[in-house]
C-alpha cells in the first residue's frame, strides 16, 4: 500500500449560499443555513408535496437547499447553444467548478499543468435531473395515446382530437429541448468528467465513479491512489449533484429519509434530512511536486480508504462496513485514529445513519486509545442539505478549511446530543464553541462519507509541514457569535399605509428565501430603517413562520386594527408619535435555569457581566449563594445589552432579590457593588437560614391564602402575586399541610423551586447578616421610577436602600401592587432577566399594557428579540444597526434565480390535480411497550383490534374476533401482514413470514394462530438452509428401505430395577411389561405400547403417554410400539416440542405377538431400536423379520407425457371439504381440464358464507357441471342422503376427492381427547362414511388429502398429525381390497395461496421448520401430472424442501467425486443439490493463471465444470451435456493469499434438462454470477457456422509469436496458453490452432481430478484467442446461447485442434460470435453459439504493438473514425529486414491483400504502379519494418511511414511551404510535436498520390479521440493515426483515405 502524502492544491465550490471556500468556512462559523421552500420552478409543491408521508408519488418535507443564481457562461466556455441545451446542467456546473479549482490552484485555464498526466475524477449518480426531464420529449406517443384514449372516451370525435392533439404536442414539447447530437452525450454521467479532460485538455483520462452518496469523496480516493502509484502527476477530483427532482426525492421519502420536522444532526431528535445540491472540486498533487513547485499546500491527505458492509443492507448503513474502512484509511496514514481531533462525519440526520456512524467512529477510536480525549464531530449537511453525490467533498473541504485554519468549527443544526454522545465514555462530542487544536498535538481530521449499496469512504488529513493556521481570531469569534436562531425583521413609514405596502412586499419575498437568507433580510431591513413613527415588526426563525406573522398584521390591518402587540406570533404594529414609557421588571430567587443562554453567546456586553460575576458553573443552580448572584447578573445581563441597543426604561420594580437589581438602574450602587451585594445576601441566607423550609404558590387570592395559614404559626403569606397568585412561606411540613388543605378545597398549589422559606421569620438570622453587609455600603440618591415590591410603592429618592433591604428579607412581597402602580401610564412593561415568572404575572395584573420577557437564561434569542420588536414598534429609538455587528450577511440580489425544471413551465393549473389516497397509514412499529404474555389470547386479540381500527380509523368497538380484515374492514393482505407482524414483535414473538392468506380470516381466528405459535415455538427457528437455484415442488414416493438390524443390546429382561419406565398400552398388551423390564437398563422413559388396528378408542391412551413424555422432559426416551393406525404422529410432534426427548416408534408385523419365541424376538428388537436410538427413529418389521426405514423418494420426472386421460366427461366426481380450499381448487381444475362432473360436499350456506359463495360462482363462471349439497361428512346419513341427491343430478360417482378436514394448532399439553376425536373424524370418520355410500364397483378413482404434517409431525399438530397418518392408511387399505380403484394418497406440504393451512398459521409453522409450501398453481400441475402417471402411488407426498426435520428422512444417493460437489449443503436426489467449495490458489492453482488487476478470476471455463459437475450428481446424468443460456452475469474473485467460497446450486426441471447456478460469498451467495440450463444426452454438433473458412490453399500463418501476445495483450498464464498460432486474425474472424496438452492437474493435490467437460484451458482458449479481433479491449465472456461440449476423449488423442470464430454482431461494448472447434481431420468437436464477449478495459490504442494485431485494430477505429467498411492488414516483414526488391515488396503485398480477402490472390499493377486485384481496391505500403494493406470499395489508399525527427526547412521541401502553416495546427490542436504532424500531412500527400489525386490541398477536419486526426481534400477524408510497434522506439504513422470513386 502506496502511503504518499497528497497535497490539495485549489479547491472550487459551487454550494447553496457558498461559491467559494470562503464562503463556506464564514457560513459554517457563523452557522448559516441555506434551506428553503422548494421554489416552484424546480418543482411544483402542489403537485408533490403532502404532509401524509404515506401518500402515494408524493413526499413530505418542504425543505431542501438549492443554488441560487448560477449561470453558466458558455461563451466564456466556447459552448455552442445547441450544446448546452443538449446537455445536463451537471456537466456545467462540474465544469465550472473545476474551473475554480485550478484558478485557485494557480492553473488558470489548466495553464501550467501537466496536461498528459493530469487525470480528472468526478463523482455522481445519475447524471442530473435536467436529461431525465428532457427524456420526457420522447415519451410524447405515451402521452399522445393516453390523451387520445381519454378524449375518445368523452365523446370527442378523431378529428377533434387530431387537432386537439397536434396543438398539444407543440405545447407539450415546447420546454424539453430537441434531440440532438449532443443529446446522448449531454445525458451521460461519464461525459461529465469526459468534458472537464475535453475543455482542459488533459490527457491523463477522466471518468465518472458513483459510489451514491459516497460518490465524490470516493473520487478523490481514487485520484489519490492514482496519484500515489505514479499514475497521475495531478489530479482533479470532486462531485456534481443537481438531482432535485420526484424521482430523488419522493424516492428518498419513501426509504423514510427525508426529514419529518427540522433536520437535525447528531441530535436525540435526529430525524432525518433535507436535500441539498452543488458541486465540490479538488486539485491534487504529489507532497513533494506541490512543495518542488511552490504550490499553496491547503491540506495534506495523509489516508483513504473504501469498504463496503458486505452483506449489510443495500440502503441501511452497517457499523462493521465503516469500521473497515477506518481501519484501511489510518493504516495507510500511517497513524492512528485516536490522534484525530475534528471529525467531518456523514452526518445525513437520520436516527439509523447517526447512530451507526457514532458507533462506528466511537467503536473505532475508543478501541485505540480508550484514555484519548474526546474528538470534535460535525456535518456541512447542516448547512446546505444533504447534496448526495456531491457531499463527500464538500464535506472533506470543510475539513481542509478547518485544518487550514486551525480551528474546529462549531456545529450547526444541533441541539441536544444524541445519546451515545452522553455517555460518560463517549469517544465524540459535538462541540457548540470554536475550538482551537490542542496545543503539541497534530492537526488531524477525518471525514466520512456512506453510499447506497453500503460503500463506505473515509479520507484523513493534516497540516501540512509549518502549517498551524490563524487560529481563533477576532473575525472567527465573532462570526461563531453572530449565530442566532431567530431574526427581527422591522419595516417603517410615515404611516401605516406604508407599513402595509412594505409587509406586502415581505410577504412576496419570504417564501423565497432561504433560512440564511432572513438573516439577511433582516440585515437589510435594519440598515434601511429609518425613525419613522408607523413601524411593524416580526420575530421569526424561519422564512415560513415570517411570512406567517407578517400576513397576520396584513389580515389585522385588513380588519382595521391600528396596534398589534401578538409575542405569540411574533407580530408586532404600532403608530406612535412620541417615545414609549418602558418599565423593567427585576426577577428575583427560581428565576430561570442557570443555563448559559443564548443571550451571553451572542453579545458580548452580557458575557462581560456575566464573567465579571465570577460564577460557578455546573454546581446547584438552585441552591442559594449560587442562584441569588447568578438571577441578579443575569438581570445585569439583559439590562446592558438592551442599553446598548438604545432600550431605555423610565422605571422598574424588582421582585424580592430583583430589589437589589432595581436599586442599580435607579443609580443607587454601581454594578460591582450589586453584585457583591447578591452574593452576600446568597450567602447569608444559606448559611444562617433554616434549612427545614418551604413556599409554595396558591392559585388564590389574599384572604383565601391567610385563611389557609390560619392553622399553621410559622406559615405566613410571603408574596402577593396577583388577584389569584399568592405565596406562602415556613417550615417544610407545615407548608406541605397548607398545600394539601388548600388542594383540598381544589385550589392549585406548587412549591416553588428555593432552598429556603424567604420571606418569613425563618430567615430573620440572614437579614441581620445582611444588614451588617449593607452598612459597609455606600447608596446613592435614587432616580425617579423605582417602584418597590416591600412597600408596594414609588420610592422617594432620599428612600434609605439599606433598611428596605433588610426588611425585605423577611416581610412579604407585594408585588402585584407594585406591578399596577409601575403599569400606570406605561407603554410596555420588560421582564429584565432569566425567566419569564414575572411577566405572566404582571400580563395577569395590567392585561392592557404589553408585557415581554427578554429571558437571558433561554438558549434561544427569540424571546430577547420579541421584547426590542415590542419597543422598536412602540417607538422606542432601538439602534437596530446593533444587532448586526460583527455578524455575517450578505447582500439580497434583486432577483431570485433558481435553476428551473423545464417540466415546471406548464401553466400552474389546479385542474386534473387528484390527492392520493394512501393504502394504509404507514407503519405502526415504535407504538407502545412489549406487552408481557399474561393473559396473552385477549392482548393478542386486543392488539389485533386496536392495530386493524387504527388502519381503518374507525373506533375499536367496531372491530371484533369476527371480523374479517379483507371483506369487512377492505384492507390489504399487504397491510394485514403489517398488522400480524406489529402484534407478533410487541408479544416478543419472532416475526411471521407467510401472513398472504391471513387477510381471509378473522381476527379472531388470527388471534388463535398467533397464540397458537406462540405455544408450540421451541425458541428458535430452523437453521436457514442455503438458496437452490430456484424454488420447487415436487412429489416423493414413500418407500421403505432396507437397513441393517441394529446390535443386540447389553439389556436383559428383569436385570435392572423395576422403576425409571412408565408404561401405556392397551389392555393385557402382551409386550408392555417384557419391555418395561428389558429397557429399564437403558434409563428412564415413557413406553406405549398398541394393539394391531389402534383406533379412536385408545386416544386417551396416546394423550397420557404423550404427557408423560412431555413432564419428563429433554433426554427421556418416548418409545411407541404399534402396528396399523398407530401413534406416529404423536411421537413425531412430542419429539418436535420437546427437543431432546429420545425417540423410537417400532411399527411391528405383529405387535401382539402370542407364542413365547416371537415375544423374546419382539422384545430384543425393539429394546436394540430404542438402545441404537440417539434422537429419532422410526422403523418398520415385516413378517419376514425384515427391517426397513420409511423415507422420501423423489418421483423421477416423466420422460414422455402421459397419453390416457385419468377421468372423463362421463365421470362424477364427489368432493368433500366444501367448496373452499385446496381441494375445490383442484376439483375445479378436474371439471376444466377433464369435463367431469363435480358434486361437491359441504357444511356451510352459501349465502352465509361468501368464500364458498365466489368459489361456486367461479365454476359456474368456468362452465363447470356442479352441483353442491351441504353435509356433514362425519353423519353417514347425511353423506348417504346428499350422494342420492347428487347422483340423481349428475350421474353414478365413479371417483371421489376427499379433502375434509379439520384443524385446531393446539400443543400436546393442551391437547384434549375431545379435540383429539373431532380432528379426527372429518378425515377417517368421514372417508368410511363417503366409500360406504357409494357403490365400489363404479369407484374408479380415490384421491385423499392428507397433510406432510402426518408423516412428519408439527409442533401443536399431533391430533391433525395422527389423522393424517391414518387417513393414509385407509386410503392403501381401500386399495388392496378394490384393485380396480386406483388409490392415491396425496400428503400435501401446506398451500400457500389456499386452504386450511394456509388460514390458520401452519405455513408459518411449516415455514419455521424448513419446509417450504406450494403454491396454487405448483399443487394443481401436480395434482394432474401424478394423476396422469399410472406408475406412482399410491401413498406421495407433496412438497419442496422438507428442511431436515428429525422426523422426516428423505433418501440420500452418494456423490460421484468431483472438486465441486465434494461440500454438501443440500441434497435432494434426482431433484436439488447445493454445494460449496472454497477457493484458493492452493487448492485450485489454475487461479494462479487467471489474474486480472490484482484479482485471481475464477475461470468461466472452470465455471463450467463446476455447473457440470453439480447436474450430472444430482441427475444422474453422464458425460458431457449441451449447455444453453449461459449468462457469466459477474466474475468471481479471489484475492490474492485469500480464498473465496463459491456455491453451485443445481435443479432438475425435467427429464433431460437442470438448471444450475453458481454463487459467490463476495455478493452474500445473493446474487448469481454464473446461471445455465445443461440437457441431456448430448447430440454431436451438426455443421459449422456460415464463414469464410480456410481458404483451399491456406495463407502462411499470421506472423505473430504467441509469446508476444501472453502477457501483454493475453493476461491468461501457463495452464490456458494454448495459442499455437493464428491462421487468420480480422476484426471479424478468427482461425487459431490451441494446444490441447494440459500442463499438470487442475486441482489441488489432494482433491479429486475427475472432470466431465473437455480441457478448460482449450475452452478458455477458445474464448481469449478472440481477443485478436478486439485487441485494444480486455474481453471476459458475458454469456453465450448454446454449447454442444466436447468430450473429454475427443481432445486426448489430436495435439492441437482448430478453432474457427465469426462475428455475428457487435453491440456497444459486447461482441458476439460463433465458433467451431475441430480436429486436423475437419471433425466438428465444439459448437458454440452465440458467445457474447465484453470489453472491460480498453487501452485506447497505446502502443507499442504486435503488428500482426493492428490489423483489426485499425480495421475497427476507421469504421468508427470514417465509417463504412474495409479490411485492413499489417504484416511484419521478414525478420531478415525490411528491404528488398520490388519483387520481394510485391510478395509482401500479394500475402497481406490475401490475408484481407482470406484467399491466395493475385496482385496486377497499373503502368502508374497502383495495384489491382479482381472483385476490390486494394492499397499497399510498405514502411516501418510493416506491409499495409486495406481492401474495400470505392476510392482507398493507404500509407505508413517512420516518424522522423527532420528540420523546419526539410519538412518545408517534402510538404511544400503551404502546408506549414498547417502542420503548426495540427501540432497545436493534437497537442504533439510538430514532426508527429508533419508526418500526419506526409502519409495523407501518400495517399492522394496513390489514389490518382493530383493536388496537395489539405485541411484539417477533426482532431478525434485515441490520437486520430482526420484531413480532408475535395472529397476525400485521411484518417492518420500514430502508435508505436514492438522492437521499433520510433513513432509510426499510419494514413488511410477514402473517398468517391472517380
Amino acid at each position: 500500500m502506496k502511503s504518499a502524502r497528497i497535497a490539495v492544491v485549489g479547491i472550487g465550490l459551487a454550494y447553496p449560499d457558498a461559491d467559494s471556500y470562503n464562503d463556506l468556512w464564514e457560513n459554517v462559523l457563523a452557522g448559516r443555513r441555506a434551506f428553503r421552500r422548494i421554489p416552484n420552478e424546480r418543482m411544483n409543491l402542489s403537485d408533490y408535496w403532502s404532509e401524509d408521508p404515506s401518500a402515494e408519488d408524493r413526499f413530505y418535507s418542504k425543505k431542501a437547499a438549492v443554488l441560487r443564481g448560477f449561470t453558466f457562461d458558455r461563451v466564456r466556455y466556447r459552448v455552442s447553444g445547441s450544446s448546452f441545451r443538449s446537455t445536463d446542467m451537471t456537466h456545467w456546473l462540474a465544469l465550472e467548478t473545476m474551473s475554480r479549482a485550478l484558478l485557485d490552484a494557480g492553473f488558470p485555464e489548466g495553464d501550467g499543468l501537466p496536461r498528459r498526466s493530469t487525470g480528472v475524477v468526478i463523482g455522481n449518480s445519475l447524471t442530473g435531473e435536467f436529461s431525465r426531464a428532457n427524456t420526457l420529449r420522447l415519451r410524447w406517443p405515451y402521452v399522445r395515446r393516453t390523451v387520445a384514449s381519454a378524449l375518445l372516451d368523452h365523446g370527442w370525435d378523431e378529428d377533434q382530437a387530431e387537432g386537439f392533439l397536434a396543438d398539444l404536442e407543440t405545447s407539450y414539447k415546447a420546454p424539453f429541448p430537441r434531440i440532438d447530437e449532443d443529446t446522448l452525450a449531454g445525458g451521460l454521467s461519464n461525459t461529465i468528467a469526459g468534458r472537464v479532460c475535453n475543455h482542459f485538455d488533459l490527457g491523463g483520462g477522466g471518468y465518472t465513479v458513483d459510489g451514491a452518496c459516497s460518490s465524490s469523496l470516493l473520487s478523490v480516493a481514487t485520484a489519490a491512489t492514482a496519484l500515489a502509484e505514479g499514475d497521475l502527476d495531478a489530479a482533479l477530483a470532486g462531485g456534481v449533484d443537481l438531482s432535485i427532482d420526484p424521482f430523488e426525492v419522493i424516492g428518498f421519502a419513501k426509504t423514510g429519509a427525508l426529514a419529518t420536522g427540522e433536520m437535525k444532526v447528531y441530535d436525540k431528535d435526529s430525524n432525518g434530512f433535507w436535500p441539498g445540491e452543488g458541486a465540490g472540486a479538488l486539485v491534487l498533487m504529489r507532497e513533494e511536486d506541490a512543495i518542488a513547485q511552490g504550490r499553496r499546500i491547503h491540506a495534506l491527505i495523509a489516508g483513504w480508504a473504501v469498504s463496503s458492509d458486505g452483506r449489510g443492507g443495500i440502503t441501511r448503513p452497517e457499523e462493521s462496513g465503516h469500521r473497515l474502512a477506518l481501519e484501511r484509511a489510518y493504516t495507510r496514514a500511517g497513524y492512528g485514529i485516536e490522534t484525530i481531533g475534528y471529525f467531518e462525519g456523514h452526518g445525513t440526520g437520520t436516527a439509523l445513519g447517526d447512530a451507526t456512524e457514532l458507533a462506528a467512529l466511537s467503536g473505532a477510536r475508543a478501541a485505540a486509545d480508550p484514555s484519548a480525549p474526546p474528538a470534535a464531530l460535525g456535518s456541512v449537511k447542516a448547512n446546505f442539505g444533504h447534496t448526495k453525490a456531491a457531499a463527500g467533498v464538500a464535506g472533506l473541504i470543510k475539513a481542509i478549511l478547518a485544518v487550514r485554519n486551525g480551528v474546529i468549527p462549531p456545529a450547526t443544526g444541533h441541539h441536544d446530543p444524541h445519546p451515545l454522545l452522553e455517555e460518560e465514555t463517549a469517544a465524540l462530542r459535538v462541540p457548540t464553541e470554536p475550538l482551537a487544536w490542542s496545543g503539541g498535538h497534530p492537526v488531524r481530521a477525518g471525514v466520512s462519507a456512506m453510499g447506497f449499496g453500503g460503500i463506505n469512504t473515509h479520507i484523513t488529513l493534516e497540516a501540512a509541514a509549518g502549517q498551524r493556521g490563524a487560529g481563533l481570531t477576532d473575525r472567527t469569534r465573532a462570526l461563531v457569535a453572530g449565530r442566532q436562531d431567530a431574526e427581527l425583521l422591522v419595516v417603517d413609514g410615515t404611516d401605516l399605509a406604508e407599513v402595509r405596502r412594505g409587509l406586502e412586499e415581505l410577504a412576496e419575498l419570504l417564501p423565497r428565501l432561504s433560512y440564511a437568507e432572513l438573516t439577511d433580510l433582516a440585515a437589510s431591513l435594519g440598515e434601511r430603517a429609518g425613525d419613522r413613527p408607523a413601524r411593524a415588526a416580526v420575530v421569526a426563525s424561519s422564512p415560513e413562520a415570517a411570512e406567517r406573522a407578517v400576513r397576520v398584521l396584513l389580515s389585522r390591518m385588513d380588519d382595521g386594527q391600528t396596534e398589534v402587540m401578538a409575542p405569540e406570533l411574533g407580530a408586532y404594529l404600532a403608530h406612535r408619535t412620541t417615545a414609549p414609557s418602558i418599565r423593567y421588571l427585576f426577577p428575583g430567587q427560581g428565576a430561570g435555569t442557570g443555563r448559559t443562554g443564548a443571550l451571553r453567546r451572542r453579545f458580548d456586553a452580557a458575557d462581560r457581566v456575566l464573567r465579571s460575576a465570577g460564577l460557578p458553573e455546573g454546581g446547584d443552580q438552585v441552591a442559594t449563594e449560587v442562584a441569588q448572584p447568578r438571577i441578579v447578573a443575569g438581570s445585569l445581563a439583559a439590562m446592558a445589552v438592551l442599553n446598548d441597543l438604545g432600550v431605555r426604561a423610565d422605571g422598574a420594580a424588582g421582585h424580592s432579590l430583583g430589589e437589589l437589581t432595581a436599586l442599580h438602574w435607579a443609580g443607587a450602587v454601581d454594578q460591582r457593588e450589586i453584585l457583591d451585594l447578591a452574593a452576600a445576601r446568597g450567602r447569608a441566607m444559606a448559611r444562617t437560614g433554616r434549612a427545614d423550609g418551604a413556599m409554595a404558590g396558591l392559585e388564590t387570592g389574599p384572604a383565601t391564602a391567610e385563611a389557609l395559614v390560619e392553622g399553621e404559626a410559622e406559615v405566613v403569606v410571603a408574596g402577593y402575586n396577583g388577584p389569584e397568585q399568592t405565596v406562602v412561606s415556613g417550615p417544610a411540613e407545615a407548608v406541605e399541610r397548607v398545600c394539601a388543605l388548600a388542594r383540598a378545597e381544589e385550589i392549585t398549589a406548587t412549591r416553588v423551586r428555593v432552598s429556603h422559606a424567604f420571606h418569613s421569620p425563618l430567615v430573620a438570622a440572614s437579614a441581620e447578616v445582611l444588614d451588617r453587609r449593607l452598612a459597609e455600603t455606600g447608596f446613592g440618591p435614587l432616580a425617579p421610577g423605582l417602584v418597590s415590591t416591600v412597600t408596594g410603592k414609588e420610592l422617594a429618592p432620599d428612600t434609605d436602600p439599606r433598611a428596605l433591604l433588610r426588611d425585605q428579607v423577611v416581610l412579604p412581597v407585594r408585588f402585584h401592587e407594585a406591578v399596577v402602580r409601575l403599569a400606570q401610564d406605561a407603554d410596555l412593561l420588560i421582564e429584565v432577566g432569566p425567566g419569564r415568572v414575572l411577566s405572566g404575572l404582571a400580563a395577569a395584573a395590567v392585561p392592557n399594557v404589553p408585557v415581554a420577557a427578554v429571558d437571558s437564561d433561554s438558549p434561544s434569542l427569540v424571546p430577547f428579540l420579541r421584547a426590542v420588536a415590542a419597543a422598536y414598534s412602540l417607538g422606542a429609538a432601538v439602534d437596530l444597526r446593533g444587532l448586526f455587528a460583527g455578524r455575517l450577511f450578505r447582500e439580497l440580489p434583486e432577483e431570485f434565480v433558481f435553476l428551473a425544471s423545464p417540466c415546471e413551465s406548464a401553466p400552474g393549473l389546479d385542474v386534473g390535480r387528484t390527492e392520493t389516497v394512501p393504502d394504509g397509514h404507514g407503519d405502526v412499529s415504535g407504538r407502545g411497550e412489549q406487552d408481557t404474555q399474561g393473559d396473552r389470547a385477549a392482548d393478542t386479540l386486543e392488539l389485533l383490534r386496536t392495530l386493524a381500527a387504527e388502519r381503518v380509523e374507525l373506533p375499536v368497538s367496531m372491530v371484533d374476533a369476527d371480523t374479517r380484515p379483507l371483506d369487512d374492514l377492505h384492507l390489504s393482505s399487504i397491510t394485514v401482514g403489517q398488522v400480524v407482524n406489529e402484534v407478533t414483535r410487541r408479544l416478543g414473538l419472532p416475526p411471521l413470514e407467510a401472513t398472504s392468506g391471513y387477510a381471509t380470516s378473522t381476527l379472531g381466528e388470527l388471534a388463535g394462530v398467533i397464540d397458537g405459535l406462540a405455544d408450540t415455538a421451541d425458541g428458535g427457528a430452523a437453521a436457514g438452509e442455503a438458496a437452490g437455484a430456484a424454488p420447487w415442488v415436487r412429489a416423493f414416493e414413500v418407500a421403505h428401505a432396507a437397513a441393517p438390524v441394529p446390535p443386540r443390546s447389553g439389556s436383559e429382561e428383569g436385570a435392572a430395577s423395576e422403576g425409571g419406565w412408565s408404561v401405556y398400552a392397551s389392555p393385557g398388551h402382551p409386550l408392555a411389561e417384557p419391555l418395561r423390564r428389558s429397557l429399564s437398563g437403558l434409563g428412564e422413559g415413557v413406553l406405549l405400547c398398541l394393539p394391531d388396528g389402534g383406533g379412536p378408542e385408545l386416544v386417551g391412551t396416546l394423550l397420557d403417554a404423550a404427557r408423560s413424555g412431555l413432564a419428563a422432559g429433554a433426554g427421556t426416551r418416548f418409545v411407541v410400539v404399534q402396528g396399523g393406525y398407530g401413534a406416529s404422529g404423536v411421537a413425531r410432534t412430542l419429539h418436535l416440542e420437546v427437543p431432546g426427548t429420545l425417540t423410537t416408534v417400532v411399527t411391528l408385523a405383529d405387535p401382539e405377538p402370542a407364542s413365547a419365541d416371537d415375544l423374546r424376538e419382539a422384545v430384543r428388537r425393539v429394546t436394540a431400536e430404542v438402545a441404537a436410538t440417539t434422537g429419532f427413529t422410526q422403523v418398520h418389521y415385516d413378517t419376514d423379520g425384515r427391517r426397513t426405514v420409511p423415507l422420501l423418494r423423489a418421483v423421477p420426472p416423466a420422460a414422455e407425457p402421459a397419453q390416457d386421460a385419468p377421468l372423463g366427461p362421463d365421470d362424477v366426481v364427489l368432493v368433500t371439504g366444501g367448496g373452499k380450499g385446496i381441494t375445490a381448487e383442484c376439483a375445479l381444475s378436474l371439471a376444466t381440464e377433464y369435463g367431469s362432473a363435480l358434486a361437491l360436499l359441504g357444511r356451510a350456506a352459501p349465502e352465509e358464507d361468501t368464500e364458498l359463495a365466489a368459489n361456486l360462482e367461479r365454476m359456474s363462471g368456468a362452465g363447470a357441471r356442479f352441483v353442491y349439497l351441504r353435509a356433514d361428512v362425519t353423519r353417514p346419513e347425511e353423506v348417504r342422503s346428499a350422494v342420492r341427491a347428487a347422483e340423481g343430478e349428475l350421474g353414478a360417482v365413479t371417483a371421489v376427492l376427499h379433502g375434509a378436514g379439520r384443524n385446531e394448532p393446539t400443543a400436546l399439553g393442551s391437547l384434549t381427547e375431545p379435540l383429539f376425536r373431532r380432528t379426527l373424524a372429518p378425515k377417517t370418520d368421514g372417508l368410511a362414511a363417503v366409500l360406504d355410500a357409494l357403490d365400489p364397483d363404479r369407484l374408479r378413482l380415490l384421491v385423499t388429502f392428507g397433510s406432510i404434517i402426518g408423516r412428519a409431525g408439527l409442533r401443536g399438530e399431533a391430533h391433525y398429525s395422527t389423522a393424517n397418518d391414518w387417513l393414509t392408511e385407509m386410503t392403501v387399505e381401500y386399495g388392496a381390497k378394490h384393485p380396480h380403484t386406483r388409490v392415491l394418497a396425496l400428503e400435501w406440504s401446506v398451500w400457500s395461496g389456499a386452504g386450511m393451512g394456509e388460514r390458520l398459521g401452519v405455513v408459518e409453522a411449516l415455514m419455521r421448520d424448513g419446509i417450504t409450501p406450494v403454491s396454487a398453481e405448483e399443487g394443481i400441475a401436480i395434482f394432474h401430472r401424478v394423476l396422469a402417471d399410472r406408475s406412482v402411488g399410491p401413498v406421495l407426498v407433496v412438497s419442496g424442501r422438507t428442511g431436515g426435520l428429525p422426523t422426516l428422512a428423505t433418501e440420500e444417493r452418494e456423490l460421484p467425486l468431483g472438486r465441486f460437489v465434494d461440500r454438501v449443503l443440500v441434497h435432494y436426489p434426482g431433484v436439488e443439490l447445493v454445494t460449496e467449495a472454497v477457493l484458493s490458489a492452493t487448492d485450485d492453482p489454475y487461479l494462479d493463471d487467471h489474474l486480472l488487476d490484482g484479482d485471481l478470476l475464477f475461470p468461466a471455463v472452470i465455471g463450467m465444470e463446476a455447473m457440470a459437475q453439480a447436474a450430472t450428481a444430482v441427475s444422474g446424468h453422464t458425460g458431457p451435456p449441451v449447455m444453453e443460456g449461459a449468462r457469466f452475469l459477474r466474475p468471481v474473485a479471489v484475492r490474492p493469499g485469500e480464498t473465496t467460497t463459491v456455491r453451485v446450486a443445481a435443479l432438475v426441471r425435467d427429464a433431460e434438462s437442470v438448471e444450475v447456478v453458481v454463487r459467490s460469498d463476495e455478493t452474500g451467495y445473493d446474487a448469481d454470477h454464473f446461471r445455465a440450463v445443461l440437457r441431456w444426452p448430448r447430440t454431436d454438433p451438426e455443421r459449422g457456422h456460415e464463414s469464410a473458412g480456410e481458404p483451399s490453399q491456406p495463407l502462411p500463418r499470421v506472423a505473430v509469436d504467441p509469446s508476444e501476445l501472453y502477457g501483454d495483450v493475453l493476461f491468461q498464464g501457463k495452464r490456458f496458453q494454448r495459442l499455437l498460432s493464428y491462421r487468420r486474425a480480422s476484426a471479424r474472424h478468427v482461425v487459431a490452432e490451441l494446444s490441447t496438452a494440459s500442463p499438470g492437474h487442475w486441482f489441488g493435490t489432494f482433491l479429486p481430478q475427475e472432470r466431465v467437460l473437455a480441457d478448460p484451458g482449450v475452452r478458455d482458449a477458445a474464448m481469449h484467442v478472440l481477443q485478436a479481433c478486439v485487441p485494444d479491449g480486455t474481453l471476459l465472456p458475458e454469456g453465450v446461447e448454446r454449447i454442444v461440449l466436447a468430450r473429454p476423449q475427443d481432445q486426448e488423442e489430436p495435439e492441437c485442434v482448430l478453432l474457427d470464430a465469426c462475428e455475428r454482431f457487435q453491440e456497444g461494448d459486447s461482441y458476439v460470435y460463433d465458433v467451431d472447434v475441430r480436429d486436423p481431420s475437419g471433425k466438428l468437436l465444439e459448437r458454440w453459439e452465440g458467445l457474447r464477449l465484453r470489453a472491460v478495459r480498453r487501452s485506447g490504442g497505446a502502443g507499442p504493438w504486435a503488428p500482426a494485431l493492428l490489423g483489426p485494430h485499425l480495421e475497427r477505429e476507421l469504421e468508427r473514425v470514417l465509417g463504412g467498411s474495409r479490411a485492413v492488414v499489417v504484416d511484419p516483414d521478414p525478420a531478415s529486414g525490411a528491404g528488398g526488391g520490388t519483387e520481394e515488396r510485391r510478395a509482401r503485398t500479394e500475402l497481406a491483400v490475401g490475408r484481407a480477402l482470406n484467399r491466395p490472390v493475385r496482385v496486377r499493377y497499373r503502368p502508374d504502379g497502383r495495384p489491382e486485384v479482381e472483385g476490390a481496391v486494394i492499397s499497399a505500403s510498405h514502411g516501418a519494418g510493416v506491409t499495409l494493406a486495406i481492401v474495400g470499395g470505392g476510392r482507398l489508399a493507404c500509407d505508413v511511414e517512420t516518424v522522423r525527427e527532420r528540420a523546419d526547412e526539410d519538412w518545408a521541401g517534402l510538404l511544400g511551404g503551404g502546408l506549414m502553416s498547417l502542420r503548426d495546427l495540427v501540432a497545436e490542436r493534437a497537442a504533439e510535436s510538430p514532426h508527429v504532424a508533419a508526418a500526419r500531412l506526409w502519409g495523407a500527400l501518400e495517399c492522394l498520390r496513390k489514389a490518382g489525386g493530383t493536388g496537395r490541398a489539405l485541411t484539417l477536419d477533426e482532431v478525434g479521440g485515441h490520437g486520430w486526426v482526420v484531413l480532408s481534400s475535395g472529397d476525400a477524408r485521411i484518417a492518420t493515426w500514430s502508435t508505436t510497434l514492438n522492437g521499433n522506439p520510433d513513432p509510426v504513422m499510419f494514413a488511410f483515405l477514402t473517398g468517391e470513386e472517380r
